[in-house]
C-alpha cells in the first residue's frame, strides 16, 4: 500500500514541474458532455491494479504481516491427554508390540462365552438337585400319609391372547387384524399354525387330593419328626462329646418310644461322662428296651474304657433274665480272652454254644480256644461241626485247613509215640 502512495506523489510532483505554454490552456469552461482526460483514467486504473495486485500477492507469500493472537488451551491432567511420541519412537513401539489378529480376539470371545454358560448350567444343575432331593424327602413323607379327601376339581381357564406388535405395512396391520379375530372366534390362524397363547376350552381336570389327616393321625406324625429330630441331635452330641447334651436329648427320646438303639445310645453316653452307677438305673426303668444286645454292648462300652470288673459284673447279674443268654456267655468270653484268661473264656465259650449251638462265631470262637488250651481232639470236631453250618466260605475254609492241620499233627505225635516205645521196648530185651 505505501507503493502504491509513494507512485501517486511522484506522479503528483512531475505533473506540476511540467511548464505549460500558455496558449495551450484553455480557461473557457468545458461543457458537461465532453469526455474525461483519458490519462487521468489509465492512471488510476494502473493504480488500482497495482494496488490489487500488490495485496492478492502479499497475502498468498509466505510472509505475514499480521499478529494473531496466542491461542491459550485448557489445562490437562497427564492421565487424559497422553504424551505423543516422536514418528520414529511410534514406528518401534508398532514394531516391538504384539500384533492381536481378528481369530485371536474371537478365540478368546468364544472361549468367555462358553465358560459362561458353563458356569450357569453348573449352577442350575446344583439348585434342581437340591430341590429335587427336598421334594423327594417330602413326597416320601406325604406318601406314608392315607388319603381319605375326595379329588380335588380345577377348572382350566382359557389363557390370555398375546398383545399383537404393530407394523409399519398396511399388509402386516390387516394380518394382525385376522389374527385377533381367529383368536376370538377360537380359530386357527390363517397360515395353519397356532399362536402360543392361543387359549383353550374350559375343561375339568382330576387331580388326586392332597391327604386330610385326622387329629390322631397329625398327632402321630408330628410325634415321629420330634422323635427323629432328637435322635440326630442327640447322635451328633455323642460323636462331638457334648456327653450332657446327648444324655438330656436321649432321655427326651425315651419319654416318646423307649428303642433298644436308643437305650444303648443313652448307655454309651453315661459310660463316657463317666455316671457308671446310674446305668443299672437306667435299665430297671426301660426294662422292654433292655434287650441281651443291649446288656452285652453296654458290657463291651465298659470294658473297652477300662471298667472290666463292672463290665463282667453287668454280664453276670442278668443272666436268667432273657430266653437265651447266649449273647451273654459269649461277650463275657471276649472278656476273658482279651484279659488272656483262656480258661474262663473257654468256658464261657463253651456256654455260649450250648444256648445256640448253630451260631457259627460261637463256634469258630469255642474251636479257637480248645485249640489254643492244647484240646486238640475237640478243637478238632468243632472245626469239623463248622463246615456243617451256615457260615461264611472263608470261615468254613479257615476251619478246614486248621482242623486237617491239627489231624497231622495228632497223627505224626502218635506214630512218634509208638517209635518211642518200640525202641524202649527193645532196649529191655
Amino acid at each position: 500500500m505505501s507503493l502504491i502512495i509513494d507512485n501517486l506523489k511522484k506522479l503528483k510532483k512531475q505533473s506540476d514541474q511540467v511548464n505549460v505554454p500558455p496558449g495551450m490552456i484553455n480557461l473557457a469552461p468545458k461543457k458537461r458532455g465532453k469526455m474525461p482526460n483519458i490519462g487521468l483514467l489509465a492512471v488510476l486504473g494502473l493504480s488500482i491494479v497495482g494496488a490489487a495486485i500488490v495485496f492478492f500477492i502479499g497475502s498468498g507469500s509466505s510472509t505475514n504481516y499480521t499478529v494473531t493472537p496466542p491461542i491459550r488451551t485448557a489445562k490437562t491432567t497427564p492421565t487424559n491427554t497422553p504424551k505423543t511420541q516422536p514418528i520414529k519412537q511410534q514406528a518401534q513401539v508398532a514394531q516391538t508390540s504384539p500384533k492381536v489378529t481378528e481369530a485371536e480376539i474371537k478365540a478368546r470371545i468364544d472361549a468367555a462365552v462358553d465358560k459362561a454358560v458353563q458356569d450357569a448350567a453348573k449352577d442350575f444343575e446344583e439348585k434342581i438337585k437340591s430341590t429335587t432331593d427336598a421334594n423327594v424327602r417330602r413326597l416320601g413323607d406325604v406318601d406314608a400319609l392315607p388319603s381319605q379327601a375326595k379329588p380335588e376339581v380345577v377348572v382350566k381357564r382359557p389363557l390370555k391372547a398375546p398383545e399383537v406388535k404393530k407394523t409399519s405395512t398396511p399388509n402386516g396391520i390387516i394380518d394382525q387384524v385376522n389374527n385377533v379375530k381367529a383368536l376370538q372366534a377360537g380359530l386357527d390362524m390363517p397360515n395353519g399354525s397356532e399362536l402360543p397363547g392361543e387359549p383353550e376350552p374350559e375343561s375339568i381336570v382330576q387331580k388326586p387330593a392332597k391327604p386330610v389327616l385326622t387329629d390322631e393321625q397329625r398327632r402321630k406324625f408330628n410325634k415321629k419328626i420330634n422323635y427323629n429330630t432328637l435322635m440326630a441331635t442327640a447322635n451328633r452330641a455323642l460323636e462331638d462329646k457334648r456327653y450332657d447334651k446327648a444324655i438330656e436329648n436321649y432321655e427326651k427320646v425315651l419319654k416318646i418310644k423307649a428303642t433298644p438303639a436308643s437305650l444303648a445310645s443313652l448307655l454309651k453316653a453315661r459310660i463316657g461322662k463317666g455316671d457308671i452307677s446310674l446305668i443299672s438305673a437306667d435299665l430297671k426303668k426301660h426294662k422292654r428296651a433292655a434287650s441281651a444286645k443291649v446288656i452285652a454292648f453296654t458290657a463291651t462300652e465298659l470294658n473297652s474304657v477300662g471298667y472290666t470288673a463292672d463290665s463282667l459284673s453287668l454280664l453276670k447279674d442278668n443272666l436268667g433274665k432273657f430266653s437265651n443268654d447266649g449273647k451273654l456267655y459269649y461277650t463275657a468270653g471276649q472278656i476273658h480272652e482279651e484279659k488272656k484268661d483262656y480258661e474262663r473264656a473257654e468256658i464261657a465259650y463253651g456256654k455260649a454254644v450250648d444256648m445256640v449251638y448253630v451260631e457259627p462265631y460261637y463256634v469258630y470262637a469255642y474251636a479257637r480256644l480248645l485249640d489254643t488250651n492244647k484240646k486238640y481232639e475237640m478243637a478238632i470236631e468243632m472245626y469239623n461241626r463248622l463246615g456243617e453250618l451256615q457260615a461264611d466260605s472263608g470261615l468254613k475254609i479257615t476251619a478246614s485247613n486248621r482242623a486237617m492241620a491239627l489231624s497231622e499233627y495228632i497223627k505224626r505225635i502218635k506214630e512218634e509215640k509208638e517209635m518211642e516205645a518200640k525202641r524202649k521196648a527193645s532196649e529191655k530185651s
